[in-house]
């Protein structure tokens, strides 16, 4: 639904309620957080002994195959250790920014110190990619 139907419908507190409530998040404008040292580069380039973080939104029919060990044994794959993965947002823990809360999985992961440096190709369904 248009902005002009709800305007016409609800008045401008029905537009701020539904972009709120939303879960689609592909028209909400995306801001990054200040201080957080994002992973721009595509392919992402993988450091040893950094830890990563990121978030994507995954739309149907995808979201119906991608899971948090489908994600996990994707990274575990590219040599990535100590990963955790999120399908909820509500679920994150409190260091998690807030303006990096919207998605469908989000994910902290390192890469070990012993690795060689190297890049990886990142899905569109990457929102954001930054490091600790």
């Amino acid at each position: 639904m248009s902005l002009a139907k709800y305007l016409v419908v609800g008045g401008a507190g029905a537009y701020l309620a539904y972009v709120i409530l939303r879960s689609d998040p592909a028209d909400i404008p995306y801001v990054p957080t200040p201080g957080l040292n994002y992973v721009a580069a595509r392919p992402a380039p993988l450091v040893p002994g950094t830890t990563y973080f990121g978030r994507a939104s995954i739309s149907w029919p995808l979201s119906m195959l991608v899971t948090a060990s489908t994600v996990k044994s994707k990274l575990t794959s590219e040599g990535f250790t100590n990963i955790t993965v999120w399908t909820d947002a509500s679920d994150l823990p409190a260091s998690w920014p807030a303006g990096e809360r919207v998605g469908d999985i989000f994910v902290q992961a390192t890469y070990p110190t012993g690795a060689t440096a190297t890049t990886m190709a990142v899905p569109s369904q990457v929102t954001s990619i930054w490091t600790a």
